[in-house]
């Protein structure tokens, strides 16, 4: 068997998707699974680094790059119309170009693609969320034999929309434990003064153009002690000067310290000054229902204590009092109430960040989530095979 995971992303990326690409890809050859990347041959002019430099991953898969035209890339005025015919030449190339053996695994996160792909084909669907275009989309799950879900939500979806739970693997997003070494790293940040109490955002400030907290999180600054700072790592120059904006109005910008995106490898150091890590996403129906997030994940390999919103995503992974403190979505006064618990009772944010950490350890690497993807895999292609 081999893998073939095949995607129509540009990398490296600045998304996280990027980064969670490269490491399957990683994890199935540690597995001992042959597995090739196929990406478009595209261009990012922001990050011009080897992916795997880029990402830190270690360089034990090939990275194939197929004929693209990349019209996204140049303009965004024909923005729908460059998509499909970008994809569609993507497809055309790699199907005309590669030649896919009768034990291959095409693994993608694309359900377009999916779609153009035979039902002879041994297909593994990864499913993110549920897209609005029914034909395509139903077309796809017509022709992968093996889907893996986020969360039990996405799961549910899909029986409904006629798929055995049998093909299903609930496998959330994982951590490199080996990325955070815990305890406290040289790491200097203007603006932060010993004695300050901290706590931290790290990752994408949005994600499709949506709020992920921060703004939640700056609020919440206004309510605290002025001992208390925010510290947000990540998010692009514009968005940056968003949040400073806000931060000026609500008379907090000397405590919000905002450093902007950082190397990928670099987040550990950041995190290690902080006292609390805050994932206070707003409540709609992506992060309700759809959403894995990485930095869920870091927080608890990070053994410092999360304070989250009550999401049922998010519950699939933290249990109040337990591994972190859930609050009520889009409250500043719980955030700040929560901080101050955690400042206040350093044996309470002791056990959560234990606890989180034991969690994280035992469930969620991505050793474990390609291991258990690799079961529900084998046992299906096994079962095709002999019929």
């Amino acid at each position: 068997m081999r893998i073939q995971y095949i995607t129509n992303v540009r990398l490296p990326t600045a998304k996280a998707q990027g980064y969670a690409i490269m490491k399957m890809c990683s994890e199935f050859t540690r597995a001992g699974i042959q597995t090739e990347l196929f990406v478009p041959r595209r261009t990012n002019f922001e990050i011009q680094e080897d992916p795997f430099e880029h990402y830190g991953i270690e360089k034990n898969f090939k990275i194939r790059k197929i004929f693209n035209f990349d019209l996204l890339g140049r303009t965004l005025k024909f923005g729908q119309i460059f998509y499909w015919i970008d994809i569609v030449v993507f497809i055309f190339v790699l199907q005309w170009t590669v030649t896919f053996r009768s034990d291959d695994v095409i693994y993608t996160r694309d359900f377009v693609l999916a779609s153009f792909f035979s039902k002879k084909q041994h297909v593994c669907l990864e499913i993110h969320a549920i897209p609005k275009s029914r034909f395509l989309f139903q077309r796809a799950l017509k022709k992968a034999s093996v889907f893996v879900v986020l969360n039990n939500y996405l799961k549910q979806a899909l029986i409904e929309r006629g798929v055995p739970s049998t093909r299903i693997v609930v496998a959330p997003s994982a951590v490199d434990m080996t990325e955070f070494p815990g305890g406290e790293q040289s790491c200097e940040v203007p603006g932060l003064n010993t004695g300050d109490f901290v706590y931290g955002y790290v990752g994408t400030l949005k994600t499709m153009g949506m709020e992920k907290g921060v703004e939640l999180g700056l609020q919440a600054l206004a309510l605290l002690p002025t001992k208390c700072k925010f510290l947000i790592v990540g998010g692009e120059p514009d968005e940056v000067t968003y949040y400073k904006r806000i931060a000026e109005q609500l008379g907090v910008v000397d405590r919000a310290i905002f450093v902007g995106k950082v190397p990928h490898l670099s987040r550990s150091t950041y995190i290690s000054v902080c006292n609390v890590l805050i994932a206070p996403f707003p409540e709609n129906e992506h992060y309700s229902y759809f959403m894995s997030p990485l930095k869920i994940f870091e927080y608890m390999a990070s053994k410092k204590p999360i304070v989250a919103t009550d999401l049922p995503t998010l519950r699939e992974v933290l249990t109040n009092g337990e591994n972190a403190i859930l609050i009520p979505p889009n409250s500043a006064q719980y955030l700040a109430q929560a901080v101050i618990r955690l400042q206040e009772d350093p044996e309470y944010s002791t056990k959560l960040l234990e606890k989180a950490y034991t969690d994280v350890l035992q469930k969620y690497t991505w050793e474990k989530r390609v291991t258990h993807i690799l079961e529900k895999i084998r046992s299906l292609v096994s079962v095709t095979e002999m019929i």
